[in-house]
């Protein structure tokens, strides 16, 4: 754990993981609200449909999300500047980052003595910062379009009575914010048979409910999470659809309950000091079968056709050999007169007798 607070391409590399994470876990999107997941590259040979008795998952939630109208009346000069004081590990630090909640002492994670102090939950109330767009200047300094009063991130509408900060920056572009206080609750849950929908995938289904509990990565994983959020929508990897969403906010609660997620994922897998010892069920790829009646009873006619044709060819021989007659079953009789006798063909044999004709007849 040391490595990841001290060094920056360590750091670089938990967040690019979570953004792999996020991608296997949520692909391009969906609207999967508050569901939980967990990436468990060991359960990468077991089949879709097992299930895990008792696994740890990640666990988030958001209880209010309240607006702030009133920026002047309820924040200090430093909270609304606060997204410009930005860092190696501040999300605004790229033009892709979205939103965060507004930490106590710093950006990115807790270089303190207490980041992996004993397991713990985060049941607080924090501030919610969203950059809702960029304000274009001319030559001029003035606003070359909309101000912020219109801005609709991914093309969601935030409510016109919410308070709009502008933070200037002299000679660029100027940016919009809104602000909101969230209520959250973060830490882990014991996922009680919990079904792998996806290869290395476990996520919780909804049948039992999930009851928060502590851990020791709690803090760290909220910490970084909005960061991870910005890799996340660098690389275009398992961010919300606006689509599937019907407002901001329930979009923006989506977006912070995945990347806390991946983050508390990608930490778990190096430095988690817990081992899950469970027990599964394994699914087994059985096929099902689909049947048309039509078909059955075409099958069916088409054996008793074919077996009716074959006794008319069969039941003349059969008839012959076993009664010596010259009548039969589906037999045509052909008589050819001769002057020496009289041949008959009995269905597929041939039966020749000679007979005394009288004079008459053979003049006839």
């Amino acid at each position: 754990m040391q490595d990841f607070l001290v060094y920056e391409v360590t750091r670089t590399q938990v967040y690019f993981t979570s953004a792999i994470m996020a991608n296997a876990a949520w692909g391009g999107g969906g609207a999967n609200l508050t569901t939980m997941k967990r990436v468990l590259p060991n359960t990468q040979l077991l089949s879709n449909g097992s299930i895990l008795h008792n696994v740890t998952i990640p666990y988030f939630a958001v209880d209010d999300f309240t607006w702030i109208k009133d920026l002047d009346a309820v924040l200090t000069k430093a909270q609304t500047n606060v997204a410009c004081d930005v860092g190696l590990s501040s999300p605004f630090t790229s033009r892709k980052g979205l939103l965060d909640l507004v930490p106590d002492n710093q950006w990115g994670p807790q270089n303190d003595s207490q980041s992996m102090r004993e397991p713990h939950v985060e049941n607080r109330t924090c501030l919610l910062v969203i950059r809702t767009k960029w304000v274009h200047l001319g030559a001029d300094g003035q606003v070359t379009g909309e101000g912020c009063q219109q801005d609709r991130p991914d093309g969601l509408d935030i409510p016109p009575d919410v308070g709009r900060h502008r933070a200037v920056h002299p000679g660029a572009s100027d940016e919009c914010f809104v602000f909101a206080w969230l209520r959250i609750r973060a830490g882990v849950a014991q996922c009680q048979s919990c079904p792998i929908t996806l290869p290395t995938i476990v996520e919780h289904d909804g049948n039992h409910p999930l009851q928060l509990e502590p851990d020791a990565l709690t803090s760290q994983a909220l910490a970084i999470s909005a960061l991870v959020g910005t890799w996340m929508i660098l690389v275009d990897y398992g961010v919300p659809s606006p689509n599937a969403f019907s407002d901001i906010q329930r979009c923006t609660v989506e977006l912070l309950s995945r990347s806390y997620q991946v983050a508390w994922n990608s930490l778990t897998e190096p430095f988690g000091m817990e081992v899950d010892e469970t027990e599964l069920e394994i699914a087994v790829k059985t096929s099902q079968t689909f049947n048309q009646k039509w078909r059955v009873y075409f099958w069916i006619i088409l054996q008793l056709v074919v077996l009716v044709i074959g006794l008319c060819f069969m039941a003349p021989n059969l008839l012959q050999t076993t009664l010596g007659g010259e009548s039969g079953f589906c037999c045509i009789l052909f008589r050819h007169k001769h002057s020496q006798g009289e041949i008959a063909r009995h269905g597929c044999g041939f039966v020749a007798t000679k007979a005394n004709h009288s004079t008459s007849d053979a003049g006839t």
